[in-house]
Protein backbone atom coordinates (compact mmCIF):
# COMPACT_ATOMS: atom_id res chain seq x y z
CA UNK A 1 0.00 0.00 0.00
CA UNK A 2 1.78 3.04 -1.31
CA UNK A 3 2.07 6.15 1.57
CA UNK A 4 -0.70 8.28 2.73
CA UNK A 5 1.00 10.43 5.47
CA UNK A 6 1.48 13.45 2.70
CA UNK A 7 -2.41 13.59 2.05
CA UNK A 8 -3.74 15.48 4.65
CA UNK A 9 -6.66 17.62 3.87
CA UNK A 10 -8.61 14.45 2.34
CA UNK A 11 -10.52 11.73 4.30
CA UNK A 12 -8.85 8.24 4.68
CA UNK A 13 -10.64 6.38 1.34
CA UNK A 14 -9.83 9.62 -0.63
CA UNK A 15 -6.17 9.43 0.75
CA UNK A 16 -5.73 5.99 0.11
CA UNK A 17 -7.15 5.99 -3.18
CA UNK A 18 -5.33 8.93 -4.63
CA UNK A 19 -2.28 7.83 -2.95
CA UNK A 20 -2.80 4.45 -5.27
CA UNK A 21 -3.81 6.79 -8.06
CA UNK A 22 -0.73 8.70 -7.58
CA UNK A 23 1.42 5.45 -7.91
CA UNK A 24 0.14 4.45 -11.07
CA UNK A 25 -2.71 1.67 -9.99
CA UNK A 26 -5.71 1.45 -12.30
CA UNK A 27 -9.56 1.93 -10.89
CA UNK A 28 -9.31 -1.97 -10.50
CA UNK A 29 -5.94 -2.55 -8.63
CA UNK A 30 -6.94 0.57 -6.84
CA UNK A 31 -10.10 -0.83 -5.45
CA UNK A 32 -8.49 -4.13 -4.80
CA UNK A 33 -5.66 -2.14 -2.41
CA UNK A 34 -8.50 0.06 -0.94
CA UNK A 35 -11.21 -2.69 -0.54
CA UNK A 36 -14.11 -0.41 -2.11
CA UNK A 37 -15.63 -0.79 -5.81
CA UNK A 38 -14.12 0.18 -8.79
CA UNK A 39 -17.46 2.25 -9.49
CA UNK A 40 -16.64 4.31 -6.22
CA UNK A 41 -13.14 4.80 -7.34
CA UNK A 42 -14.57 6.00 -11.01
CA UNK A 43 -17.14 8.27 -9.06
CA UNK A 44 -14.37 9.37 -6.62
CA UNK A 45 -12.08 10.30 -10.01
CA UNK A 46 -15.02 12.35 -11.43
CA UNK A 47 -15.59 14.83 -8.64
CA UNK A 48 -13.74 17.86 -9.17
CA UNK A 49 -12.32 18.48 -5.63
CA UNK A 50 -10.91 15.06 -5.79
CA UNK A 51 -9.29 15.62 -9.55
CA UNK A 52 -8.16 18.91 -7.95
CA UNK A 53 -6.16 16.76 -5.32
CA UNK A 54 -5.43 14.60 -8.05
CA UNK A 55 -4.00 17.15 -10.44
CA UNK A 56 -1.73 18.49 -7.60
CA UNK A 57 0.22 15.36 -6.73
CA UNK A 58 0.74 14.68 -10.61
CA UNK A 59 1.91 18.05 -11.48
CA UNK A 60 3.90 17.38 -8.33
CA UNK A 61 5.47 14.60 -9.83
CA UNK A 62 5.83 15.64 -13.12
CA UNK A 63 7.69 19.33 -12.38
CA UNK A 64 10.60 16.87 -9.81
CA UNK A 65 10.85 14.75 -13.16
CA UNK A 66 11.10 17.61 -14.79
CA UNK A 67 13.91 19.28 -12.16
CA UNK A 68 15.58 16.13 -11.74
CA UNK A 69 15.90 15.93 -15.69
CA UNK A 70 16.93 19.29 -16.34
CA UNK A 71 20.02 18.70 -14.05
CA UNK A 72 21.23 16.15 -16.13
CA UNK A 73 21.22 18.21 -19.25
CA UNK A 74 24.69 19.53 -18.98
CA UNK A 75 26.68 16.41 -17.70
CA UNK A 76 24.84 14.66 -20.88
CA UNK A 77 25.72 17.33 -23.24
CA UNK A 78 29.42 16.89 -21.94
CA UNK A 79 29.58 12.90 -21.80
CA UNK A 80 27.93 13.46 -25.67
CA UNK A 81 30.33 16.66 -26.79
CA UNK A 82 33.67 14.32 -25.06
CA UNK A 83 32.61 10.99 -27.76
CA UNK A 84 31.77 13.25 -30.36
CA UNK A 85 35.01 15.26 -30.21
CA UNK A 86 37.24 11.60 -29.03
CA UNK A 87 38.98 10.78 -32.40
CA UNK A 88 39.29 7.59 -31.02
CA UNK A 89 35.95 6.80 -31.18
CA UNK A 90 34.26 5.23 -33.69
CA UNK A 91 32.43 6.89 -36.58
CA UNK A 92 29.06 5.42 -35.17
CA UNK A 93 29.41 6.42 -31.74
CA UNK A 94 30.66 10.00 -33.51
CA UNK A 95 27.35 10.24 -35.46
CA UNK A 96 25.46 9.24 -32.47
CA UNK A 97 26.49 11.24 -30.61
CA UNK A 98 26.79 14.25 -33.22
CA UNK A 99 22.66 13.21 -33.93
CA UNK A 100 21.50 13.26 -30.25
CA UNK A 101 22.73 16.73 -29.68
CA UNK A 102 21.61 17.93 -33.02
CA UNK A 103 17.93 16.51 -32.14
CA UNK A 104 17.96 17.85 -28.52
CA UNK A 105 18.66 21.34 -29.72
CA UNK A 106 16.33 21.71 -32.38
CA UNK A 107 13.87 20.18 -29.62
CA UNK A 108 15.06 23.35 -27.45
CA UNK A 109 14.28 25.26 -29.93
CA UNK A 110 11.55 24.27 -31.39
CA UNK A 111 9.63 24.76 -27.93
CA UNK A 112 11.09 28.43 -28.15
CA UNK A 113 9.91 28.93 -31.38
CA UNK A 114 6.08 28.39 -30.79
CA UNK A 115 5.92 32.26 -30.01
CA UNK A 116 8.14 33.07 -32.65
CA UNK A 117 6.53 35.05 -35.92
CA UNK A 118 5.64 31.85 -38.29
CA UNK A 119 8.24 32.79 -41.18
CA UNK A 120 10.86 32.15 -38.75
CA UNK A 121 8.91 28.97 -37.77
CA UNK A 122 8.93 27.91 -41.27
CA UNK A 123 12.93 28.80 -41.42
CA UNK A 124 13.95 26.78 -38.47
CA UNK A 125 11.79 23.79 -39.56
CA UNK A 126 13.30 24.00 -43.01
CA UNK A 127 16.90 23.93 -41.46
CA UNK A 128 15.85 20.93 -39.20
CA UNK A 129 14.38 19.12 -42.55
CA UNK A 130 17.79 19.99 -44.23
CA UNK A 131 20.03 18.86 -41.47
CA UNK A 132 18.11 15.72 -40.51
CA UNK A 133 17.82 14.61 -44.50
CA UNK A 134 21.85 15.57 -44.36
CA UNK A 135 22.53 13.15 -41.07
CA UNK A 136 20.11 10.42 -42.68
CA UNK A 137 22.36 10.02 -45.58
CA UNK A 138 25.71 10.63 -43.45
CA UNK A 139 24.16 7.61 -41.46
CA UNK A 140 23.33 5.27 -44.45
CA UNK A 141 26.62 6.48 -45.67
CA UNK A 142 28.13 4.75 -42.20
CA UNK A 143 25.78 2.05 -42.20
CA UNK A 144 24.05 3.55 -38.68
CA UNK A 145 20.41 3.94 -37.97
Amino acid sequence: MPRIGRFTDMNPTEARVLACLVDGMTNAQVAKATGISVGRVNNMRINPRFRAFLAREVNGIVEATRNRLLRLITPSTAVLAEILLNKGATDRDRIAAANSIINSAFKCIETSAKAMEPELRDEIAEIHRLLTANGAAANAQMGVN
